[in-house]
C-alpha cells in the first residue's frame, strides 16, 4: 500500500490507494473547507484494530491514512506543532480519527466516509470581565439595604429598646433575600435569636453586579442608633 499526497490550494491529502479529489483545484478547496456532518458508510463504519501512540499529529494522520485507505485533507500549518492523542483498540475509522484529534485543537470539518477534512477548533470565547462597581454605587446600595434591615428590626418593639451593638454577616440569594445570616449582639447576646428571626429570609433589593459577598453590617441600638432610626420609620 502506498501513501498518495495530493497538494491542492495548500491542502495535504493523506490517502490510501485512491486519489483525494479529481475535481479542479478550486472546487477541491471549497469542498475541503465545507462543514458537513459525517455520513458513515461501510468503509468508515467497519471496525478495525488501531495502535496509534501519541505522536506529532502529521505523522499520526499519515499512519491513519495507511491503515484505513481514507483521505484526510488539511492545511499544512494547521497540524504544525500539534500532537495526536493515543488510539488503541478496535473501532471504526471515523471514531479513531476523532479520538486521535482529541485535545489537539483540530476537528473534523467535513466527512463523506472516504474523505475527511480538518479544521481548527473554534476559539474559546473570552470570559466577560467582571462588571466594575463604583464606590458611589456600592454605598448607595448599602444605604438602601440598611434601610430594609432597620425597617425589619423596627417592626419588633423589643429590638429597639435598650442599648447594644449588633454585627450582621449574610449573603443575598437569588430570590433576592437575606441568607446564611450570622448575628453577634455585643453585651446582649440574648437578643441574637430574635434578631435572626426578624432578618432571616428578609426580601431585599438585588445586589448590583460585582458586589462582594458576604456582606457585613454593623448597627447600634440606643438613643443614637436604631431608636432614632425607628422613630422616623412609618
Amino acid at each position: 500500500m502506498r501513501v498518495l499526497r495530493v497538494r491542492m490550494a495548500a491542502l495535504i491529502a493523506v490517502a490510501g490507494m485512491g486519489a483525494a479529489c479529481l475535481a479542479p483545484p478550486s472546487a477541491c478547496a471549497s469542498q475541503a473547507l465545507a462543514e458537513v456532518p459525517a455520513r458513515p458508510d461501510p468503509v468508515s463504519s467497519d471496525t478495525q484494530a488501531f495502535d496509534l501512540p501519541a505522536a506529532p499529529l502529521h505523522e499520526t494522520l499519515q499512519r491513519f491514512g495507511l491503515l484505513t485507505g481514507l483521505s484526510v485533507l488539511y492545511e499544512a500549518g494547521l497540524v504544525a506543532q500539534r500532537r495526536s492523542a493515543p488510539v488503541r483498540g478496535s473501532m471504526s475509522a471515523d471514531t479513531a480519527l476523532r479520538r486521535l484529534l482529541a485535545g489537539s485543537g483540530v476537528r473534523v470539518g467535513y466527512a463523506t466516509g472516504q474523505v475527511y477534512t480538518l479544521l481548527p477548533e473554534p476559539a474559546a470565547s473570552k470570559p466577560k470581565p467582571d462588571p466594575v462597581l463604583t464606590d458611589a454605587d456600592r454605598q448607595r446600595y448599602y444605604a438602601r439595604l440598611q434601610g430594609h434591615v432597620l425597617r425589619a428590626l423596627c417592626a419588633d418593639p423589643l429590638l429597639h429598646t435598650g442599648s447594644y451593638r449588633v454585627a450582621l454577616r449574610f449573603r443575598i440569594d437569588g430570590r433576592p433575600a437575606i441568607d446564611r445570616l450570622l448575628v453577634a449582639a455585643t453585651t446582649r447576646p440574648e437578643m441574637e435569636p430574635r434578631i435572626a428571626a426578624a432578618l432571616a429570609g428578609l426580601p431585599v433589593l438585588a445586589p448590583p453586579p460585582g458586589l462582594a459577598q458576604p456582606i457585613t453590617m454593623l448597627l447600634a441600638s440606643g438613643a443614637g442608633g436604631t431608636q432614632r432610626a425607628c422613630a422616623g420609620t412609618p
